[in-house]
């Protein structure tokens, strides 16, 4: 995901990623799960189901992720 402590372009997918909260949708799981998934076929045909039940337990009220939600980002 990068180097720690030195100075790096923030992606695309990165910049997505953690701005997730901005706009979150299952589109935006599906499109996170295929990017940082090691092997995106191990996922095969499952990944619109695994990410809408990722998605699911991220919208939860007491995830807490979901702190960081309103925290502006620097970019």
């Amino acid at each position: 995901m990068g180097p720690v402590g030195v100075p790096c372009r923030l992606t695309r997918e990165l910049d997505l990623i953690w701005g997730f909260y901005d706009g979150p949708s299952e589109e935006r799981m599906r499109l996170a799960m295929q990017w940082f998934a090691y092997d995106p076929a191990f996922l095969g045909d499952r990944l619109g189901e695994i990410a809408a039940a990722r998605f699911k337990a991220a919208m939860q009220p007491r995830n807490p992720r979901r702190l960081f939600q309103h925290v502006p980002r620097t970019a």
